[in-house]
């Protein structure tokens, strides 16, 4: 049994943290402390910890919020070892387990052990001795919008290809729906191991989306005189040293999401991909 649940809390999400209040009463009730910590815990009057130790006394992770609070907590959860469940307060999203009505019914499976724990892929980025971690994706783009870049892709010390762009992503099997899938790639099963590689809006017909097996080593390599950014599940990195090279392989952890009911992956895409389909781009 999960005995301390940390929340955390996508505050333009439930502006009156109502919806928090319900699931601490909820997890006290059936006896589960629940661990808070910032500003969340300091406007409900409870005990103001440190971030370190939040995640070092939290069995699991609650995410209150969207998919994009999910990514911005599921790189340091997965460090820790600490399983992640998204409780969705937007629209349908690939990352969140639950909806808000189903709370209840979700806490009583948790408090029965009778959760699961699936696992998934992330992607590390190193760039100049720094290391960046991410669920979905690692992109790179050019920072001086008038200007495209060249991008020399290589699997190890093999080139697989060459072209000129706005930038490209690398996506693992769970972004494939992500970003890549809106700049034209395929999507993945998340129960494969790959890395995706996409070109944004590439200068050239020939340049296509790639995949790669998961123990592969992909450098990227900026031509000079060009400024780029690199994007990790959101998050921005500048970088403005000439002649880049940025290597993406898999990281060594997997992402651990708690999981309380058996979604089919492909019974979600199709409802995902209607969604889309009517009213456009997902909210985080």
């Amino acid at each position: 049994m999960l005995k301390c649940i940390g929340i955390i809390v996508n505050l333009n999400k439930d502006i009156t943290l109502e919806v928090t209040k319900l699931l601490i009463k909820l997890l006290e009730e059936k006896g589960i402390e629940p661990v808070l910590f910032g500003d969340v815990a300091e406007k409900l009057g409870r005990p103001v910890i440190s971030r370190s130790t939040f995640f070092s006394r939290s069995s699991a992770v609650f995410v209150l919020g969207g998919d994009g609070t999910v990514l911005g907590v599921i790189a340091e959860a997965s460090i820790k070892g600490k399983p992640v469940m998204g409780i969705n307060m937007g629209r349908l999203g690939f990352l969140s387990e639950i909806e808000i009505s189903e709370l209840n019914n979700a806490l009583d499976i948790i408090a029965a052990g009778q959760y699961k724990i699936d696992e998934r892929m992330m992607l590390e980025c190193q760039v100049h001795g720094k290391k960046f971690y991410a669920l979905n994706e690692i992109s790179v783009h050019r920072a001086v919008y008038e200007r495209i870049i060249r991008l020399d892709v290589f699997a190890g010390d093999i080139m697989a290809e060459s072209f000129y762009a706005d930038g490209l992503i690398i996506a693992s099997p769970t972004g494939s729906t992500a970003y890549s899938l809106s700049a034209g790639g395929p999507v993945l099963s998340p129960s494969l191991s790959a890395m995706l590689m996409t070109p944004v809006c590439a200068h050239t017909l020939r340049a296509r989306p790639i995949v790669f097996p998961d123990h592969e080593i992909i450098k990227i390599r900026v031509a000079a005189e060009a400024d780029v950014s690199i994007i990790y599940d959101g998050m921005e990195q500048k970088l403005n040293e000439n002649h880049a090279e940025i290597t993406v392989t898999r990281a060594p952890f997997n992402a651990k999401f708690l999981t309380v009911k058996n979604r089919n992956f492909y019974k979600l895409l199709h409802s995902k991909l209607n969604e889309w389909s009517i009213s456009g781009e997902d909210k985080k």
